[in-house]
């Protein structure tokens, strides 16, 4: 009887114990992450609807495109990093501190040459420093302590268009098109163009010039090649079209881009191109991305392009 009564002590108590044990939840169903946008245009529209994380996305589009986009780039990390993207805000920081050291390299190089002797800045030159290359062919194209040679010139830009195709302040490659730019130099000036060193004045070669700078982020050049449109010395194909249109507007959509030089010389691009029927949407679609984007002066271009007027 007393083990009857102990076993069932011990059933009770283990009946219990099993009745006090935790019940497992339910299995929860997992909410799958929203797909990664792909595409420039893509990322864009998710960015623009306050979509951190595309807009980081879209930072690293516009960093691997070819050429680089870096404005853009830049614009799309900065749009993520005021939506609390570390990632974005890091990769922001990272573009400023690499244009700062670029910054520095050139200002210093300029310094040299201009304090320095001339021999310092050829060598600074050949040591690599596209600001002391840029300097030294505009010394020997100007003959400023040096006698003028329009080779060398060209040699020395070339040199800094190579070490430094986006660089902030223009470079080689857009002194490079103003070697080759066809104008006339007004009586009582001195000009790049005057004295037989213009020779040779080539419109073709100086465009390929001011595209290279201009896909680059040189805004001074993209409006060279439109003011060489506006003067009919030269009309660029499809595909540089394209590329210009996308260099004003990555221009155009940079925050530093404070006097809107960009926004005006796609504005006038707009009102004077005469386009064939497939350049017209490529242009009316960036016009109306940066008119959204709070570019007010571009603003009903996309209409009166498409509309003809």
């Amino acid at each position: 009887m007393r083990w009857s009564l102990a076993a069932s002590s011990a059933l009770v108590f283990f009946g219990f114990a099993a009745c006090a044990l935790p019940v497992p939840p339910a299995a929860t169903a997992l909410v799958a992450p929203a797909p990664r946008c792909e595409t420039i245009a893509a990322c864009d529209i998710e960015c623009d609807a306050g979509s951190a994380a595309s807009c980081a996305t879209l930072g690293e589009l516009y960093e691997r495109a070819i050429p680089q986009r870096r404005e853009r780039a830049r614009s799309a990390y900065d749009a993520g990093c005021r939506l609390h993207h570390e990632a974005a805000c890091d990769a922001s920081s990272r573009l400023r501190e690499a244009e700062r050291a670029k910054e520095t390299a050139r200002d210093e190089a300029s310094k040299l040459c201009s304090e320095g002797s001339v021999r310092e800045c050829s060598d600074a030159c050949d040591a690599g420093k596209a600001g002391a290359c840029e300097s030294f062919g505009y010394l020997l194209v100007t003959g400023d302590r040096v006698k003028q040679d329009r080779a060398r010139a060209e040699v020395a830009f070339k040199r800094a268009c190579e070490l430094d195709v986006d660089g902030a302040h223009g470079g080689g490659c857009f002194w490079l098109g103003t070697l080759y730019k066809p104008f006339g130099c007004p009586p009582g000036k001195t000009c790049l163009h005057f004295g037989g060193y213009g020779e040779p004045q080539d419109a073709r070669v100086a465009a390929r010039w001011f595209e290279k700078a201009c896909a680059g982020g040189q805004m001074r050049a993209c409006k060279e090649v439109v003011a060489m449109m506006h003067e009919r010395t030269y009309a660029p194909d499809a595909a540089e079209y394209a590329a210009l249109v996308d260099a004003l507007a990555d221009g155009c959509a940079d925050e530093r881009d404070d006097q809107g030089e960009a926004c005006e010389t796609l504005r006038d691009l707009a009102d004077w191109r005469a386009f064939t029927p497939a350049e017209k949407p490529h242009l009316a679609d960036q016009l109306h991305a940066l008119c959204k984007k709070g570019r007010s002066v571009l603003c009903g271009r996309e209409k009166d392009l498409l509309d003809g007027s």
